[in-house]
């Protein structure tokens, strides 16, 4: 038996797929993340990472766009720089893992560009 369900909606459709440390997701930060992922949809396919100081709840918020629905985010509880040392040295890092881009390296420069992996740091554009 196949079962229907109804299609995600509002901020159930931004689901968390790993939390730490906590292992819980921090629901209070979602209406704000699904609010600067779609005001910003736009760059962020070009921009490695995003940040993001809300003054209202006093936090900082990286994103990078790891697939077409699948964002990293990093909350910080206190304002942190945009290119703050900690976040620019260990986010490329991660994102690059979860593009799997680090994998693809050799492949690219063996000259095989009619991939069909795509994203910023995969040498092939949207």
């Amino acid at each position: 038996e196949v079962r229907k369900h109804a299609p995600r909606s509002g901020l159930r459709a931004y689901p968390a797929i790993f939390t730490a440390p906590q292992p819980v997701a921090p629901r209070e930060h979602w209406p704000n993340l699904v609010s600067i992922i779609n005001d910003n949809a736009h760059v962020l396919d070009q921009l490695d990472t995003l940040h993001h100081y809300d003054t209202a709840v006093q936090c900082t918020y990286f994103v990078g766009l790891v697939d077409p629905r699948l964002y990293l985010v990093l909350i910080y509880s206190e304002r942190r720089k945009p290119h703050d040392r900690a976040t620019a040295d260990f986010f490329p890092s991660i994102l690059d893992a979860l593009r799997h881009a680090i994998a693809f390296d050799g492949w690219y420069a063996a000259g095989h560009h009619h991939s069909h992996v795509s994203g910023p740091n995969s040498g092939n554009t949207r």
